[in-house]
């Protein structure tokens, strides 16, 4: 029997239709199923193959699973090496394993998740067979290559300022005086107000009752990627724009 992993984003709240009628296919051609054990999507993929009375689901997790309706399923604990303490790292450590597990992937994904897009980076590096769904639609098998997803990545994702500096090339390696000069620009105000002109490249996620704001990669750059600052570009001179 063929293996298949199914991954999502944290965004995504529900099944789409078009992937339950992919789940009875699977069902069809007797898939062994294998899922996180997170709330949300993989409890619904959970509930839909007990409904169907299917069982051959495996759930993977690295404690005792958050997620486990029947018995009749499987719990795969996945040994994580000890010195990685970060949980997300530990984390990571089980999709790369799932990933090796599987012979197929679907990755319902919304174009902007880091984790889902790491997934399929992955994925595409391993010549692993692969189904990539947003949207309501699944995308096109020619354009299943680093280069698109790369590409629809950057285009959709937002960074927090601290991100940036960590994966991006900015001179400017200080996120105070990054947002100092997100102001100067007026695209955000000293009072945290996003500019109207600006809404499309910055939002704001919570993390922990705390507020940090994203932007648009392509936002970015225009203000902090290498090539583009100047030396004396940090100042205090509140009408200077770069749009």
């Amino acid at each position: 029997m063929k293996k298949i992993f199914i991954s999502w984003s944290m965004s995504i709240k529900k099944l789409p239709p078009k992937i339950e009628k992919t789940l009875d296919l699977l069902i069809e051609k007797k898939y062994k199923v294998l899922v996180w054990d997170a709330i949300w999507i993989d409890e619904l993929i959970q509930d839909f193959f007990c409904k169907k009375n299917y069982f051959y689901v495996f759930i993977y997790s690295i404690s005792d699973p958050r997620v486990f309706k029947t018995e009749k399923f499987k719990n795969i604990k996945v040994k994580i090496n000890e010195n990685i303490k970060d949980l997300r790292e530990r984390q990571s450590q089980k999709d790369i394993f799932m990933t090796d597990q599987s012979d197929v992937s679907l990755v319902i994904w919304d174009w902007k998740s880091k984790w889902s897009y790491n997934n399929i980076i992955r994925l595409i590096e391993k010549n692993k067979e692969i189904q990539i769904f947003y949207n309501d639609n699944f995308i096109n098998k020619e354009n299943l290559n680093i280069n698109y997803i790369n590409k629809i990545y950057d285009e959709n994702h937002k960074y927090s300022l601290s991100e940036y500096i960590k994966e991006e090339k900015s001179k400017i390696k200080n996120v105070k005086e990054m947002k100092e000069i997100l102001i100067n620009n007026l695209i955000i105000s000293k009072d945290e107000v996003i500019n109207e002109k600006y809404q499309k490249d910055v939002d704001f996620k919570m993390n922990r009752w705390k507020k940090i704001f994203v932007y648009s990669k392509k936002l970015l750059d225009k203000l902090f990627y290498t090539n583009n600052v100047k030396n004396n570009y940090i100042h205090n001179e509140s009408n200077l724009t770069l749009f």
